[in-house]
């Protein structure tokens, strides 16, 4: 039973706040299947220019598997009947955003930038800075399901136009990202806020 003013809190509200936060990320990685062998890295986050999710899909040619992110309407049509949907290389655009993502990570001046207008203090935007360039040098050498889970928090939505690729990423996610479990950070935000997005582009050149 409930029994509002009773006692003090038990668990205290930014805690409450960022257990409710991972449980909506759990969630998320049983619906993007981000814990399968080897996920694919931007299931449930990228979409074509028309607003169109892509779906992960392969192909399989003299025992070669090839894999690509393609228009839903292409998992339904042919690309005769839909001319303008896209088919692209999944390790090819998995490749950019990777890139831009770790030196978004190593970039200071980024960085600052993004997490503004959630810590008041230098000092505080310096460390948050220097754990998101330790996890820039780690990402060679993470899991494939790290990753996955990684930019599953991370990135809200990645828009794939003709000549760019558009990355919206949740700064207010950054420091439950960066920490690591054995060096876990006692940075605490002057202001929580998980839905703030910022855009970061990537210049394009993939088949369709």
């Amino acid at each position: 039973k409930h029994y509002p003013g009773e006692h003090e809190a038990i668990v205290d509200e930014a805690l409450w706040d960022k257990v409710q936060r991972q449980h909506a990320a759990n969630r998320n990685d049983r619906t993007t299947g981000s814990h399968a062998a080897n996920p694919s890295l931007l299931a449930g986050v990228i979409f074509e220019d028309r607003g169109q999710r892509m779906t992960p899909s392969h192909a399989t040619k003299k025992g070669t598997r090839y894999r690509y992110y393609v228009s839903q309407v292409l998992v339904r049509g042919t690309r005769r009947s839909v001319p303008r949907a896209r088919r692209v290389p999944a390790g090819d655009v998995e490749r950019l955003v990777e890139e831009r993502l770790t030196a978004f990570l190593k970039c200071q001046g980024e960085i600052f930038d993004a997490v503004e207008p959630l810590f008041d203090g230098v000092n505080k935007r310096q460390e948050v800075a220097g754990l998101a360039a330790d996890l820039a040098a780690r990402w060679p050498d993470l899991e494939p399901t790290t990753k996955r889970q990684i930019v599953g928090r991370l990135v809200n939505r990645i828009d794939l136009a003709q000549k760019t690729l558009e990355i919206r990423i949740a700064p207010g996610r950054l420091l439950e990202i960066v920490s690591v479990e054995d060096s876990p950070s006692t940075i605490e935000p002057d202001l929580w806020d998980d839905e703030m997005t910022m855009v970061v582009t990537v210049p394009v050149h993939l088949n369709r």
